[in-house]
């Protein structure tokens, strides 16, 4: 997993500093079946009765459905707890236990910030109603040109230009968070953009200097996300 090591060293390519996560999907389950509209619906009022428990509880800081994609349905991101801690909260989700979704969970370097914001609102008024607001999350798939090591002088260039990308994007206030995720068999990293429309979003993410070079595959998605959960622009 020498990939997965060589990344972290690179952590710091997103932002000066990095703060560990845990980031993951709801992913369709393949035993999925068809069940009455009924049973759905009250399978989804325990799923959110259970997301809103792991966010009392500190752990989860960050949630919201995903638009545009028969496989990935949901994003979870957890701060303070390890990545079998993080498995262990939300696979105990209805949506989960009812072979509904699956989780897809893994240790990220993202941005600092994430989440502060809506906690420190929550601790001074636990009952306050938060807006949703929508972000595009570019996922970089791997591929098979994805470097097994990134500390070798060959890979400097391109890191190089994706550092200059992804400082331009935040001094253009586009930039929300990004980082790479550090135990995942089938994505790099992630990045997330404010507000842009798909088109938009998957414009800037084709100008990724490591998707020119072939390291990964960019798509985005829109994101829906409680407001003050990406750290505020500088």
């Amino acid at each position: 997993m020498r990939f997965l090591l060589c990344f972290t060293l690179g952590a710091t390519m997103w932002a000066q500093t990095a703060t560990p996560y845990v980031f993951g999907f709801l992913r369709v389950n393949p035993n999925r079946k068809q069940i009455p509209a009924a049973e759905a619906e009250a399978i989804q009022e325990k799923h959110m009765a259970h997301l809103n428990q792991m966010a009392q509880s500190g752990a989860l800081i960050g949630a919201g459905p995903l638009a545009g994609s028969p496989d990935l349905r949901g994003v979870l991101i957890f701060k303070g707890v390890t990545l079998a801690e993080a498995v262990k909260m939300s696979s105990d989700d209805p949506v989960v236990t009812n072979q509904r979704l699956k989780v897809d969970l893994a240790d990220w370097m993202g941005t600092p910030g994430i989440g502060d914001t809506l906690a420190t609102q929550l601790k001074a008024d636990p009952k306050a109603k938060y807006a949703m607001t929508k972000h595009a999350l570019v996922v970089y798939w791997k591929t098979d040109k994805t470097p097994a090591d990134l500390t070798a002088s060959a890979a400097a260039p391109t890191l190089q230009a994706h550092q200059a990308f992804t400082k331009r994007l935040d001094q253009e206030g586009k930039f929300a968070a990004g980082g790479p995720l550090m135990n995942s068999k089938e994505m790099a990293a992630i990045l997330i953009l404010r507000n842009p429309d798909l088109a938009e979003a998957n414009k800037i993410a084709a100008e990724e200097p490591m998707a020119k070079a072939g390291w990964v595959r960019t798509q985005a998605f829109e994101w829906y996300v409680a407001e003050g959960v990406m750290p505020e622009k500088k």
